[in-house]
């Protein structure tokens, strides 16, 4: 599908990828049109694919935000069962994905404690990240920076909250459950706010 906007990596992606038994085609201009097969669909792997993608993301982001370039240590800290097994499972593709400045990652259980001196990166209602960053940030400016993001995220998990008992028996059940879906996010992305503002200002007191 992407052919007719990127003609030439489309067809250098085509040449480059493994052949279906039998299939002599020379390039993707004569190709047949991709027909979608249901038994390859699969809701729980696109979900585990996602959750890596924004585990890793979100180290990433950390750490490129707090200048860790080496000997960085992130958390992952699962919110569900589900997320939990699947972050265990795929830790290395995380850690590989994560880029190479990260030394050490570790999964952390649904009811493990927070791990400590750490920024937070809410991903979603599914999982949080941490990255380890005492010693290396101005707890002053890191407080004044979370007490920004966390009014932030409350005004927006207000205004969802709003949209979802707006919505209730005016919109089909997919387009509340997508938004209560996004209420969860919001909620979850609040919560870990809270969490990292209290953090930094327990290492304040420490300091």
């Amino acid at each position: 599908m992407l052919h007719p906007f990127m003609p030439f990596l489309t067809e250098e992606l085509w040449q480059r990828l493994p052949r279906r038994p039998n299939d002599q085609t020379a390039s993707i201009v004569i190709a047949e049109y991709p027909e979608f097969d249901a038994s390859y669909h699969s809701p729980q792997a696109e979900a585990a694919y996602e959750l890596v993608l924004d585990c890793s993301r979100g180290i990433r982001s950390l750490m490129a935000e707090y200048s860790i370039k080496e000997d960085g240590q992130a958390y992952v800290q699962a919110l569900d069962v589900e997320s939990e097994r699947t972050a265990d499972a795929q830790q290395a593709a995380i850690r590989t994905l994560a880029g190479k400045g990260l030394t050490t990652l570790e999964i952390l259980t649904v009811d493990a404690p927070k791990p400590r001196g750490c920024a937070v990166f809410p991903v979603s209602a599914s999982a949080t990240v941490f990255v380890h960053v005492q010693g290396r940030i101005d707890v002053d400016q890191e407080i004044e920076k979370a007490q920004a993001r966390l009014a932030s995220a409350r005004s927006v998990q207000a205004k969802q909250e709003k949209i979802v008992g707006a919505m209730q028996g005016s919109a089909s059940e997919a387009v509340v459950e997508a938004e209560r879906k996004k209420l969860k996010d919001a909620g979850a992305e609040a919560s870990a706010l809270q969490a990292a503002l209290e953090q930094f200002l327990t290492l304040k007191l420490e300091a």
